[in-house]
Formats: C-alpha cells, structure tokens, sequence
C-alpha cells in the first residue's frame, strides 16, 4: 500500500473503526528487577503484578502497559544493535516543560539521556534502559498533530525534505539552563535553529555505526 493509498484512509478521521491502538510492550529480559525499578523511575511506573517470571507496570489505569517476562533459557545479547528489531519504543508528554523536568530529575539520579533531538516534527530525549532498549521521551515540537502529520506527508524523498527534517543534536543542559533563564519552548525552538545549542558532534543512536550529526539531512 502506497503512502497516498494509506492516508486516504484518515483524512479527516480519528481511529476509523476497527483500528486498534498501542497498548503495551513486552520485553524480554535477564535482569527483570533492575528493569523494574528502572521504569518505576524513569516513566513513573508502578508494579500492578509480580509473578516471579513476568512484572506488569502501568502509568495510567490501564491494568499494564509495560510487561517484563524473564523466562529460563533467555540470554543477553550484547549485539543486538546489530540485528533487526525494535529500535525504540517512545513516549509523549504534553508539554516541553514537563520533559524538561524529566530531564533535570533524571540528571539528578545519575540517568543521562544518549542523545537528544529536535526532529522539528518532535522534541526528543533518548534514553537507553539496563537492557539497552532505546526510549523516546518527546513533546510534539509544533504544538500541532495535524501540522506535524502534514509535514511527513509532503516530504516525499530526502530532497524535497525540509530544513534539519531528521533534527538537530541539542545538548540538554543547555537547553535546561535556558529555560531555567526565562527563555520559552519557541524561543529555544529558534535559538536551536540557528545551532546554539548543538553538540556539535555525532552521536550514537544505538545502530552499528556512530550516525553523523542529525544538524545535515541523512
């Protein structure tokens, strides 16, 4: 199916009947207590059901939306950026601030993101759990979905794509201390823009190479 066939679907709809959304994750793991207290701190989780072999976590009323299963005869694969799968798994908050605090209470515990983005579409912080499974914790950077999706759609191929469309690298603390200063999300937007608050550098995104800064199209 096309892109254009699939978007015909959704134009001026929200879930169409009969599609079903995002409820939870399953992850398999070989250290499931650190995975639990580190997703009770990070995403403000709590364990609704231990049963030894699987926790089930949830941040809402939704009875889980994270599952943690460690059953006999998994192994930790130190390779896995290598191999096909999920890449990351994300999150959304509502608004910069809160992603910001996020950020400034994680610091403060010893938990750093790997790297941080201004995609244009969204703003985000990528964290990587004890696993090594990659988080996105972001805010839609134009307060806007429909924009946003209106964007993508008109981005057919990397040269007609937008200015920085896959991002910009930000260093985080900067970020903080300038909001910390008074500056607004859209004034950090377009300080951003003009590149102070990139690192500068490239980062790794958890794939088999170091990717080159984001600030350049791919």
């Amino acid at each position: 199916m096309s892109v254009e066939e699939s978007n015909e679907r959704y134009v001026g709809e929200t879930r169409p009947r009969g599609t079903a959304i995002l409820h939870h994750v399953n992850l398999k793991t070989t250290r499931k207590e650190a995975m639990v207290e580190w997703y009770v701190k990070v995403l403000n989780m709590r364990v609704n059901v231990d049963v030894g072999l699987a926790a089930f976590l949830s941040n809402d009323r939704a009875n889980h939306r994270l599952a943690l299963t460690t059953i006999p005869g998994i192994t930790f694969n130190e390779n896995k950026r290598f191999h096909d799968g999920v890449h990351h798994t994300a999150y959304e908050y509502a608004t910069f601030d809160e992603l910001n605090e996020l950020y400034l209470r994680l610091r403060d515990e010893g938990i750093l993101p790997k790297v941080c983005i201004d995609h244009r579409t969204s703003w985000s912080y990528y964290y990587e759990d004890p696993d090594g499974n990659m988080l996105e914790m972001q805010v839609d950077d134009l307060g806007d979905w429909d924009l946003s999706t209106q964007i993508m759609r008109e981005t057919t191929s990397i040269e007609n794509a937008p200015a920085h469309f896959f991002g910009i690298s930000v260093d985080p603390e900067q970020i903080a201390a300038a909001r910390a200063a008074g500056a607004s999300f859209e004034e950090i937007k377009e300080r951003t823009a003009a590149f102070e608050f990139s690192t500068g550098e490239a980062k790794d995104y958890n794939t088999p190479e170091i990717l080159p800064d984001f600030a350049v199209k791919w």
